[in-house]
């Protein structure tokens, strides 16, 4: 996944799906193909994704000791943690999904059988840690992972 800010506007590209898309934002509103995918509203406490009518799709409540990702504005689905300065668990409920950690050139993404399933240059963040958040439509996670990239 990559994601360039240039001018004002967002362009997000994206293998998460299995096929190369590539999706733009600007001013909150994110489109493929000039298709509306969700709206971006950012508040004190998080992040949310909206549809066109205004409903939550997905939430982040970020706060100093969690990252919790919700499904419309109250059903959690996912619980990130951060260990140490080097490490974020994920979890779904009590479940293990995986986990972001450093390594000497950034950071590698984990899942919980230990399977490597990416690296970044950058030091472990919650942008990562979304991308393991498999109940996430795959347009709406790219979104959600470079909003989240945008607050780091």
């Amino acid at each position: 996944m990559a994601v360039v800010w240039r001018n004002g506007v967002a362009t997000i590209t994206s293998r998460l799906s299995g096929r190369k898309v590539t999706i733009a934002g600007k001013a909150g509103r994110y489109t493929r193909n000039g298709r509306l995918l969700a709206v971006v509203r950012n508040y004190r406490d998080g992040v949310r994704l909206k549809d066109a009518t205004g409903a939550t799709l997905w939430r982040a409540r970020i706060s100093r000791t969690q990252v919790q990702i919700r499904r419309g504005e109250t059903e959690i689905r996912y619980v990130f943690r951060p260990y140490g300065d080097d490490r974020i668990l994920v979890r779904q409920g009590t479940l293990l999904v995986g986990s972001v950690r450093a390594v000497e050139n950034g950071a590698e993404l984990v899942d919980a059988s230990g399977v490597r399933l990416g690296t970044s240059s950058s030091r472990p963040g919650n942008d990562m840690a979304v991308l393991l958040c498999s109940e996430i439509p795959p347009d709406l996670r790219a979104i959600l992972t470079a909003v989240l990239i945008r607050r780091r």
